[in-house]
């Protein structure tokens, strides 16, 4: 009975085995895949923090209006990941620059999102608000252009002074969401700096690498 069962034995080991480096090469797989995305993500989110960290002083400012913004914003996008829109603030509302600012920023979005799904706990936290904080100062340093803009305009037309025009397209109330658009910044820099967090993120892309397990 052994005997002419054996085949189906043999087969039903082979079967099993498949199964098992089946299994295997799926694990591996993901893990690769995963390695990969946590490895892009913090390429892109260092790239960002070695460009923020170089002009953070450049962002310091008084309280009145802020005519160089499109410096200041230029300065913050000087990096290959942000290379597309850097020339936008120059050309805020044209159709083109405008359509590829608003790529950029919902690719952000996405980017803070999958961090926080490939990172573990506070990590992935950390990074993700980094990215958005980021994001969102881009976006209120374009809208400031725009209010700066219109200031200009209006201030030919009625022959007004930049405090009338400040005034009476209330300027402040904007520069103040500006202001804290960079201090949000600044305090996700920080806490992503803090306690080690860059060799926590970089031993969870080395462990999600598959020659570890």
């Amino acid at each position: 009975m052994g005997l002419i069962n054996l085949p189906e034995y043999i087969s039903a080991i082979v079967a099993i085995i498949a199964l098992l480096i089946s299994c295997y090469q799926a694990r591996l797989s993901n893990k690769q895949s995963l390695f990969n995305r946590r490895l892009n993500i913090w390429i892109t989110v260092d790239k960002l923090m070695s460009v923020y960290v170089k002009n953070a002083k450049d962002l310091e400012h008084d309280d009145e209006p802020q005519m160089d913004i499109d410096l200041q914003f230029a300065l913050l996008t000087n990096t290959t990941y942000l290379q597309s829109i850097s020339t936008s603030i120059n050309h805020v509302l044209d159709a083109d620059p405008q359509l590829n600012l608003h790529l950029k920023l919902d690719e952000m979005k996405s980017l803070a999102m999958e961090a926080r799904f490939c990172f573990k706990g506070k990590s992935g936290e950390a990074i993700a608000e980094f990215i958005e904080a980021y994001q969102s100062l881009l976006f209120s340093m374009y809208q400031y252009q725009i209010l700066l803009n219109k200031m200009s305009r209006s201030a030919k037309e009625y022959q007004w002074t930049l405090e009338q025009a400040s005034e009476r397209l209330d300027e402040p109330d904007q520069r103040q969401d500006l202001f804290e658009k960079e201090s949000a910044l600044a305090a996700s820099y920080k806490t992503l700096c803090k306690l080690n967090k860059r060799g926590v993120i970089q031993r969870q892309i080395q462990l999600a690498g598959p020659i570890w397990h």
